[in-house]
């Protein structure tokens, strides 16, 4: 398939009610593709459920092809040309980490509470958000050997944390979906508030990428 006609294929019905309603940084985060990824032992006994809300617009099949490209890619330089086809120069990702004692539990009529900036998702039943905002396409320089960022080339994108705050699970059938909210404040990388934020999400699975996040 067309690399360009498989980035904007039609995405799941889910990212239609995915969305994020306020600021970080004084910027809003527009939200056009979602993915629901898990893995069943990723913290030892307990699992993981991660929400990746971007505004990338890529589908679950053209975020997958363009993370085995850049794994398969020659070089950096090749890895810095695939990111810009298939990326637009300036977007938001947000990453909702939920740490579960086992992924196929219901969560649904759950609330979650979110940990403090600083700290980890040390239990199950807790949640943490990242929000990453790309302002610009990685060059050459900005790659790893193993695929993503290093030492200092990081101008390209600045990286803010939720501070506690509260999740609400509307529905989740295991396995498959997910839907509810998160309400947090947003701090930078020196913990100054950066904003409030309502995330609502609603995505379905995307087992593809399992591999490539977790």
């Amino acid at each position: 398939m067309n690399r360009l006609l498989l980035a904007l294929s039609v995405l799941a019905a889910f990212t239609a009610c995915s969305s994020v309603n306020g600021t970080v940084d004084g910027e809003s985060t527009p939200i056009n593709s979602t993915y629901m990824l898990q893995d069943d032992d990723y913290f030892g006994d307990d699992g993981v459920i991660l929400l990746v809300l971007s505004g990338g617009g890529l589908s679950c099949d053209g975020m997958d092809q363009l993370l085995e490209e850049l794994e398969d890619a020659d070089d950096n330089d090749e890895k810095a040309d695939l990111w810009a086809e298939y990326l637009p120069q300036d977007f938001w990702e947000w990453r909702i980490t939920l740490r579960v004692d086992d992924v196929d539990d219901d969560l649904g009529g759950d609330e979650i509470e979110g940990t403090e900036w600083t700290d980890l998702v040390n239990d199950d039943d807790q949640l943490s958000a990242l929000a990453i905002h790309y302002t610009d396409w990685p060059d050459e320089d900005s790659f790893s050997w193993w695929g993503w960022v290093t030492g200092d080339a990081t101008d390209y994108y600045e990286v803010y944390h939720s501070d506690e705050g509260v999740a609400r699970i509307s529905g989740h059938t295991p396995n498959e979906s997910i839907r509810g909210s998160f309400e947090t404040e947003m701090v930078d990388a020196d913990g100054d508030d950066e904003g409030d934020v309502s995330i609502n999400f609603s995505t379905s699975r995307c087992s593809t990428l399992d591999s490539h996040y977790l």
